[in-house]
């Protein structure tokens, strides 16, 4: 079944079952005096973006510099603001492509795709592309603190990430069937921004492991295990503000299409599939660090990575409209979470204000 052919309902509610994690959060000791200084930065970058005050405000409450202090809580003092400033470049990047003429055409996010490629290599941004700007600027701020190595690999990473998004604007118009669970995981690795997400992790700790990874396949199963879990999850939440955008290429939708499985029962899976995922990597770092006890910073960090992706999602206005109070310093939850399905404007097409 092609996956435009899945419809959802609003009004519709969904339980997401319990998600526990044993992985601890943990949060930048600097994030809170840090944050308002990242906003100020990155505020006239999504101005020229987004073309009003109002826009750009919604967009900043997101919290995208949380997501970046629960996931880097060990980063280098030093490091802790460009990593900030590149977490909101690489999510506007993102949400570039979800735009309604890029989305809808091969041309147009190719087009972007190529643009962001030559930025990546040294071309100078072009006012009529802020989006351009913001990423240059960010990733002038990030790459003095990385290694020759390291740089090469961004380069390598945020081009397949455009790349996969160009992909799957073509996999929509070609009206192709939903591929199976397990082949969209191997290829949402990538599509996911998990691989930068994790050099980005060797920046923040001041480590360039990239020989390390490409020797140990081990190592390469962690940091797999990592961006599975994250992948997941981000799916898990997601769907929703995936569909009102018109994206269908999510974990919950292709099991819909692909299995026949309701909402409900797809909606389970992922969650099931998460746990999975944490537990293995659990039990692959503890195998690692036993024999490499030099890279327990490292995967100590991929798995605050872990907990403090999976507490942003369960917070952020990105996907629930409004941002969420949590309580406590638990990364997963003990009870169900109950979704109604509404609409929530996109970052393109906001809802007014009442």
């Amino acid at each position: 079944m092609p996956l435009d052919d899945v419809r959802l309902t609003p009004g519709t509610t969904v339980v997401i079952p319990p998600i526990p994690l044993r992985l601890p959060l943990a949060r930048h000791p600097d994030l809170e005096a840090i944050e308002p200084v990242c906003r100020a930065w990155i505020r006239p970058y999504l101005l020229r973006y987004f073309g009003d005050g109002d826009r750009t405000d919604r967009y900043l409450r997101q919290g995208m510099s949380s997501w970046g202090g629960m996931c880097y809580p060990h980063a280098l003092p030093d490091r802790l603001l460009p990593l900030l400033n590149s977490m909101y470049a690489l999510t506007a990047l993102d949400d570039a492509f979800s735009h309604p003429d890029i989305i809808a055409s091969v041309a147009e996010s190719s087009r972007l795709r190529d643009r962001v490629v030559d930025i990546l290599h040294g071309a100078a941004p072009t006012a009529d592309l802020p989006i351009g700007e913001l990423l240059r600027a960010a990733l002038d701020r990030l790459e003095p603190g990385m290694t020759p190595g390291m740089r090469q690999r961004q380069v390598r990473h945020i081009t397949a990430i455009a790349d996969s998004m160009v992909a799957e604007v073509r996999a929509r118009t070609d009206d192709e069937a939903a591929p199976e669970l397990e082949t969209y995981l191997r290829a949402r690795i990538t599509n996911s921004f998990g691989y930068w997400a994790t050099l980005i992790t060797e920046y923040a700790i001041g480590q360039d492991l990239g020989r390390e990874l490409d020797a140990s396949a081990d190592l390469r199963d962690a940091l797999d295990l990592v961006i599975r879990h994250i992948s997941l999850v981000n799916d898990l939440f997601s769907f929703a503000k995936e569909w009102e955008e018109g994206e269908t290429m999510n974990a919950v939708w292709i099991l819909c299409a692909r299995e026949s499985l309701s909402l409900q029962q797809a909606v389970d899976r992922i969650a099931e599939e998460s746990i999975r995922a944490e537990a293995a990597f659990i039990a692959t770092a503890r195998g690692i660090i036993a024999e490499r006890p030099e890279l327990r910073l490292y995967l100590t960090e991929l798995g605050h990575m872990l907990t403090g992706s999976m507490r942003f999602h369960r917070m952020t206005s990105r996907y629930h409209g409004s941002q969420q109070e949590i309580a406590g310093d638990s990364a997963g939850t003990d009870a169900p979470t109950t979704l109604v399905i509404r609409a929530m404007g996109t970052v393109h097409r906001p809802l007014p204000r009442p």
